[in-house]
């Protein structure tokens, strides 16, 4: 049996023969090293084996974290920025490789998109070879929002200074 915490094939115990203490010792250090891959109970229960803080810089964001394989579609992190984004952004996932951090809709993130000690989600997509960020600073969609709603207004005030 071979996964990524135990892998025995170098030290399997033929069936009818007696195993050597060697042998036993050998397997019981594999199992050992398997389990020291796996994240503590206490990690699990607060929820930490996929929280990083970030230790890049503005629009570089760099996380370092336990438990991360070779990135794979859906993987999602979160992590404390230490620094508010001034535009596009990437992210660098345990020297993986820096990954352009997009808008949901495929678009780069605005400045202020992600603010200064923001928690910020963001999902691998193998597709684009990015992440994509779930989670928004509140105070950019209030921005958005409060901009919509101008522009709305703009359009309204057009149309009757048209009739007019």
């Amino acid at each position: 049996m071979a996964n990524d915490y135990f892998n025995h094939e170098a030290n399997v115990i033929l069936s009818g023969v007696r195993a050597l203490a060697a042998q036993v010792n050998n397997i019981a250090n594999e199992i050992s090293a398997g389990l020291d891959k796996l994240p503590a109970e206490a990690e699990l229960k607060l929820g930490t084996t996929r929280y990083a803080v970030d230790t890049g810089a503005a629009d570089a964001y760099v996380a370092t974290m336990p438990y991360v394989p070779t990135l794979t579609d859906g993987f999602e992190i979160t992590f404390r920025a230490i620094a508010t984004n001034t535009g596009a952004s990437t992210l660098n996932v345990n020297a993986q490789g820096a990954k352009a951090i997009l808008n949901n809709d495929g678009t780069n993130l605005v400045a202020g998109a992600i603010s200064l000690n923001g928690m910020v989600t963001v999902r691998y997509s193998s597709v684009g070879d990015n992440y994509q960020m779930m989670s928004q600073n509140i105070a950019i969609g209030a921005q958005a929002a409060s901009s919509a709603a101008a522009a709305a207004a703009s359009a309204a005030a057009a149309l009757v200074s048209e009739g007019n």
